[in-house]
Formats: structure tokens, sequence, C-alpha cells
């Protein structure tokens, strides 16, 4: 059996691993991404009539934010960190006498 080279992962699920590897347990989270437009001569050296004037866009990043913005992300996108995060519970020794 093969070795697997790439996982596709859904906006929710990528949500729920990065508010499990930050440890957040409440509020409402969702993924959003800050692209970079770049833009020049594409196709072809500068003079060449292969070079036509064009753009793309990079992604800088990936961000964890909030979902409490306005106007409010698509909720089929919004995870809630209680649900899936859970604050582990504590155990409480009972003081002996």
């Amino acid at each position: 059996m093969s070795t697997p080279t790439q996982y596709s992962f859904e906006l929710k699920e990528v949500a729920t691993a990065l508010i499990k590897a930050q440890n957040i347990h409440e509020g409402k989270w969702w993924v959003a991404f800050e692209f970079l437009l770049g833009t020049g001569l594409l196709g072809g050296q500068v003079g060449s009539p292969d070079a036509f004037p064009g753009g793309f866009f990079t992604i800088r990043r990936i961000t964890l934010a909030q979902a409490a913005v306005e106007p409010p992300p698509p909720q089929h996108l919004v995870v809630d960190a209680a649900v899936v995060n859970p604050e582990p519970r504590r155990i409480r020794s009972k003081a002996r006498s």
C-alpha cells in the first residue's frame, strides 16, 4: 500500500486544529486568509511578444479569528471552541482532617 502524499482539510477542520493547538476553550472562531496581490508582465521577458500584463494572488498567512465581527462570517465556517475543545475538568482533592 502506498503512503499518502497529500491530505485535504475543510476550513472547519483547520479551525478546529488551530483552536486545539492554541488551547482555546471558549468563543466562536473561523479561519481567515491574508492575500497579497502582485502584478507585472507575465508569460515572457519584458519586450517579448509573449509577455502580457497580469496579476497573481499569494496567501501571506492564515489567521484564526473570533467570529464576533460585523458583518458576521458565514455560520457554516464558524467553530465553537467550547464544543470542539472543552475545558478539561479539574480534579478537586478533598482536604483530609
